[in-house]
């Protein structure tokens, strides 16, 4: 394990094992755990964490695997996103390969780390709409101070990011696997307004991943992102517009309005009234058949 001192005196640990780094988590719960560093470094260290120590992930073996079967591809939490896309357009759904592509450029692409993009505090990422709307699931590892697990979960994505906009990523847990199912959606639309650093920031992100039966809506699942730290769905929108005629009839529109004006009105108040007008409109042109 290599270590290395700043005049800042935080302590940088780059452990190649995921024994050693449960050894140091299960001494020093509160460590900063760094992916790739993409927004840690783009940051007043400082003013990102309290902590005196900061675990890089990039070296340990165990965080770098890629498996896939038929059911799901599973990668570890330092797998980069170059390496996550260079699996192909054919094992990642349309929405995913979008969200990550969005990420930024190739040279952010080639250092950020799955849970370095998916455990950032401040704001939710361009891909966690999509692989939220796929239904990906991640596991969360703590230790103990010798080492030991201390426990495993698995949860889906979109429970990971509370309702008021905080993730459930307990003291010294580690985002050890992403798994993403792979399952066939027939219809699927990813939509990004705005950039990170533009004036206004990101406005919105959005994932749509619908299932198509004889012309009709089987399974229909939106996720949206207002650029910060809030993702939200309903299951409710969800579940009212299983039946519908894809695209939409002339006669379904009024009650397709009707429905997504009350799900509007339920985002939450850190939405501006631009992100939910695109999100209406976005949605009501997806039932229409135009982004077929």
């Amino acid at each position: 394990m290599t270590k290395n001192e700043t005049s800042s005196q935080k302590e940088f640990l780059i452990p190649s094992s995921l024994s050693d780094i449960a050894k140091i988590l299960g001494a020093n719960p509160d460590a900063l755990i760094m992916g790739g560093g993409i927004d840690i470094m783009s940051t007043h260290l400082e003013s990102v964490s309290g902590a005196q120590s900061v675990i890089s992930t990039t070296r340990v073996a165990e965080l770098k695997k890629i498996f896939r079967n038929e059911y799901y591809i599973e990668l570890g939490g330092a797998v980069t996103i170059s390496e996550l896309m260079k699996t192909g357009k054919e094992h990642l759904a349309q929405i995913l390969y979008a969200g990550f592509d969005e990420l930024g450029p190739q040279s952010v692409k080639n250092w950020a780390t799955i849970g370095g993009v998916l455990c950032t505090k401040e704001y939710r990422s361009d891909c966690f709409a999509p692989l939220c709307a796929v239904g990906a699931e991640i596991e969360l590892r703590s230790f103990y101070q010798d080492g030991r697990r201390k426990s495993q979960r698995w949860l889906p994505l979109s429970n990971f990011c509370r309702t008021d906009g905080s993730l459930d990523l307990q003291q010294g847990e580690l985002l050890t696997r992403l798994r993403i199912p792979n399952e066939p959606w027939d219809v699927q639309y990813y939509r990004k307004l705005g950039t990170r650093y533009s004036t206004y920031g990101t406005i919105l992100t959005l994932a749509i991943a619908a299932r198509i039966d004889k012309n009709s809506i089987n399974e229909f699942r939106l996720y949206i992102g207002n650029g910060k730290s809030h993702i939200f769905t309903s299951e409710l929108l969800a579940e009212n517009l299983s039946g519908y005629n894809y695209p939409i009839k002339p006669s379904q529109i009024e009650s397709a309005n009707g429905l997504l004006a009350r799900f509007c009105k339920n985002m939450p108040k850190s939405f501006a009234p631009l992100t939910v007008y695109a999100t209406k409109q976005t949605v009501l042109e997806f039932l229409s058949g135009m982004y077929e």
